[in-house]
């Protein structure tokens, strides 16, 4: 069984993202795009051994985080 991707949708007239992922929606503004970057690089780096390296559960939120920046570079919010 495959893990759900997240994909992220601008809508830049509402200034407005939409994180989805399997079953799971969100709608936020465009600008907390930052914020929810941070948010799954602390989940990335949870329980690493090293200053800002992976963490044991890092291969859950990879996928994800490189889905967010992109969505960050392609907004320009970066």
């Amino acid at each position: 069984m495959r893990a759900a991707v997240l994909t992220i949708t601008l809508d830049r007239a509402a200034g407005a993202a939409e994180l989805r992922k399997g079953a799971w929606c969100q709608r936020i503004a465009i600008t907390d795009l930052p914020s929810w970057r941070a948010l799954y690089r602390r989940l990335w780096m949870r329980g690493s051994k090293t200053t800002n390296g992976p963490g044991p559960w890092a291969r859950f939120y990879a996928d994800d985080l490189a889905a967010l920046d992109r969505a960050i570079a392609e907004a320009g919010q970066d």
